[in-house]
């Protein structure tokens, strides 16, 4: 929200969320990135006739792969650094798994640098900051996708119809995502799952249980290098705890319900 010369408030002409998508490229004169809304309307319409359309040729592949013979995995989130994050867990299943495996993130360019943070091999990025862009980029992105040639693609994506395309374009013999009733997505997958009220790391992990991997305990984001309660001991009797005897016991988050 802007104010004018009187005081009014009056509605900022670009929103702009927290999502990287939505303003990848800052507000630069004589150049406007694509919104959220913008994006979305695109995906359900034209992404979502492309998808039924694709579907009607795609096919289920003969023999599926066990997580122990994948040589290289796909793992494709492009929007939100928080959702980066929370896919670690399931890097780190993948890696436990599939030792074996060269790990690859699919993401947006905007978040590229983040990427590299994770423990992948590399990364394929697609410069989705405006319409422009995302249309002229495409295709060298999709061509290096394509000439990696991955043996299993996970779309951590929960609604959209492009993110399905880009694992079927991949020419992934296995697809593995998220899909609901009203999305035409589920039709380009292989194996897919609902969208249940679980955390979201769960909900990542979840793909790999569909191929009967173990995914508990979820490994932690960042596995503690201390005893919790040998440090809440020494806090305890440390001289300017002392007076707080009654401190409370570690947390502990229970996990929801299956």
């Amino acid at each position: 929200m802007k104010a004018n010369r009187g005081g009014q408030k009056i509605k900022d002409p670009l929103p702009c969320g927290a999502s990287a998508l939505a303003c990848a490229p800052a507000r630069r004169r004589g150049q406007v990135g694509m919104d959220l809304r913008q994006f979305y309307r695109l995906d359900q319409t034209f992404g979502g006739w492309l998808c039924r359309a694709a579907g009607m040729v795609t096919s289920r592949p003969a023999r599926v792969l066990p997580p122990s013979e994948w040589r290289k995995v796909a793992v494709a989130k492009y929007v939100g650094i928080g959702s980066l994050v929370l896919s670690v867990p399931l890097l780190q299943l993948l890696r436990r798994y599939c030792p074996q495996a060269e790990l690859a993130m699919v993401t947006a360019q905007s978040l590229a640098d983040w990427a590299r943070m994770l423990p992948v091999d590399r990364v394929f990025a697609w410069d989705i900051g405006s319409l422009s862009s995302a249309l002229r980029s495409f295709p060298r992105f999709l061509h290096s996708l394509r000439s990696w040639r991955p043996d299993a693609f996970l779309d951590l994506e929960f609604f959209s119809n492009t993110s399905a395309l880009i694992a079927w374009l991949s020419r992934a013999p296995i697809r593995v995502g998220f899909h609901h009733a009203q999305s035409p997505r589920g039709r380009l997958l292989t194996h897919y799952l609902p969208v249940t009220p679980r955390h979201t790391s769960e909900l990542f992990a979840g793909l790999l249980w569909s191929f009967g991997v173990a995914v508990e305990p979820l490994p932690s984001l960042l596995p503690l290098r201390y005893e919790p309660q040998r440090v809440r001991s020494e806090l305890r009797s440390s001289p300017p705890f002392r007076w707080q005897r009654w401190m409370p016991p570690p947390p502990v988050m229970p996990s929801p319900p299956p």
